[in-house]
């Protein structure tokens, strides 16, 4: 699944500014985004594994980095949502189903199947 547009110039961003990481203030300063826009970005990015969110702050607000300049024992890990982490594990089985299936209806339509699920579980048109 492709990353939308913002969330692509947060992530690239992130990885010029290195290990010092970003605050989502900082990261809206420089790419000249909301703060609003931007916190949600950084959060969704964060949920799906593509930054970390470190465990330092600066004032109120999280730091988040570029998993290749996030040292391992500084990130936070969010608790999984046991339904999305369900729902996850059926849309591999469905893409599993889909390469092994003998009629290219059946894979399509398991394929379809599993970008319908997936769609549904990032609703953002950013």
């Amino acid at each position: 699944m492709t990353l939308p547009y913002r969330r692509r110039r947060i992530l690239r961003h992130l990885a010029r500014v290195g290990p010092r990481g970003a605050t989502s203030r900082e990261v809206a300063a420089d790419l000249n985004l909301s703060q609003g826009a931007t916190s949600g970005a950084l959060t969704a990015l964060h949920r799906d594994g593509h930054i970390a969110r470190l465990t330092q702050r600066r004032g109120t607000f999280h730091v988040y980095a570029h998993p290749d300049h996030a040292d391992n024992e500084a990130p936070y890990r969010p608790r999984a949502n046991p339904t999305i982490t369900r729902v996850e594990e059926a849309v591999r089985t469905l893409r599993a189903n889909a390469t092994r299936a003998t009629n290219l209806t059946e894979a399509a339509a398991l394929t379809d199947a599993a970008e319908l699920i997936e769609d549904a579980l990032s609703p953002d048109t950013e």
